[in-house]
């Protein structure tokens, strides 16, 4: 399947948050490929601390020849990586062409699991432009600071390009009135921005 990772607007956690469900999809044996679909403000090559010489928007454009040589295999067994690349003048249509198709196609026939690290929905459209290719949406909603208003929207915008929603995930919850005080602290303790995205130590692996 093809999950898209999306949310309604930015500093919700997603991309961080999803790193870490495609490890631990890897770890259970699931070859796992994570794309940086964010052509706009991409963050993935700086959770995984590799360079972001070309990507997404090379193979989209026609640029690359070869997906193989522009994707990275992590430290993570089974976790493979394709950064964004060098930021395009037109990530909308790159995202929206034939280009999307087959890559995602191809990917397919290797991977068990493929996730898009896309935009927010409510910021630009380049989250809903490929949902013909995605199987369904992930959202990342984050406590306390999303507004029902905003979520609606967004829920209203995939509804209208007749994608579906696997479901959400609510970040960053306040321990103070949610009683989820152990998750609260783990999360920002090990995988929270305030501590950079070096920690993590995914990398690259050495050949």
């Amino acid at each position: 399947p093809v999950f898209g990772v999306t949310s309604s607007d930015m500093e919700a956690g997603k991309s961080i948050f999803f790193a870490n469900i495609a490890k631990s999809f890897a770890q259970l044996g699931k070859k796992v490929a994570l794309l940086d679909c964010d052509l706009r403000s991409p963050v993935q090559h700086k959770i995984f601390s590799v360079k972001n010489a070309g990507g997404m928007s090379e193979i989209l454009a026609g640029l690359s020849e070869s997906v193989d040589k522009l994707t990275i295999h992590t430290r993570v067994d089974n976790l493979d990586l394709i950064t964004a690349g060098h930021i395009p003048p037109n990530p909308t249509e790159l995202l929206a062409s034939e280009n999307m198709k087959k890559l995602l196609d191809y990917l397919k026939e290797s991977y068990d699991v493929v996730f898009l690290d896309l935009p927010p929905v409510n910021i630009v459209i380049d989250a809903i432009v490929p949902a013909e290719y995605v199987t369904s949406y992930v959202i990342v909603v984050r406590c306390g600071r999303d507004k029902l208003r905003d979520i609606s929207e967004m829920v209203s915008l995939i509804n209208q390009s007749k994608a579906s929603i696997a479901g959400f995930v609510l970040n960053d919850v306040n321990p103070k009135t949610s009683g989820g005080g152990h998750y609260h602290r783990y999360y920002y303790s090990k995988y929270g921005h305030r501590y950079g995205y070096k920690r993590y130590g995914y990398g690259e692996k050495t050949k």
